[in-house]
């Protein structure tokens, strides 16, 4: 069975899934994505919703396509299905604790389980620059947190650099 990783923002639509094929990427460039799924969820999304334009284009301009992902909102499902969730700020995880009591020993923001960084402010609505600054952000964000996550998938980094 996949280790299961799912972040969370707001929307669904900016932070988290950029999030996920951030970490998609760097884990697929190791060839490490066989041992885990990466999803993404809001804790208010709207089901179906495209990726912001923002995020979209700043993913590209990274060399990822985010085109066929799709908005969802957290459920009890997800949460159960999740080994490890990641939220983008400490509001996401509070509603989560609220909502879902039973995932606490789960639930980290992003900064909290990377050991570097703040909240991920949400780039909603801003211009292309703002979104990048964002993707850097978390970017940055999961390279601290890489090793933690590649030994909780059962890999090590020496093992990802000879899979290279």
């Amino acid at each position: 069975m996949l280790f299961t990783l799912m972040f969370v923002c707001t929307g669904n639509t900016c932070r988290s899934p950029m999030a996920q094929f951030i970490l998609q990427d760097k884990l697929a460039k190791l060839r490490l994505d066989d041992r885990i799924k990466i999803i993404s969820a809001g804790v208010a999304g709207f089901a179906g919703d495209a990726i912001s334009v923002g995020a979209k284009e700043v993913l590209a301009a990274m060399g990822i396509d985010a085109t066929r992902h799709k908005a969802c909102a957290v459920n009890q499902k997800l949460i159960n299905e999740a080994d490890l969730i990641i939220t983008m700020g400490s509001g996401h995880r509070a509603d989560l604790l609220h909502f879902y009591p039973s995932s606490g020993e789960k639930v980290f923001t992003l900064a909290e389980f990377c050991g570097a960084g703040k909240d991920v402010p949400d780039p909603f609505g801003g211009d292309t620059a703002i979104y990048a600054a964002c993707a850097k952000e978390i970017d940055n964000m999961l390279d601290s947190g890489l090793e933690k996550i590649i030994t909780l998938i059962g890999g090590n980094i020496d093992e990802a650099d000879h899979r290279q």
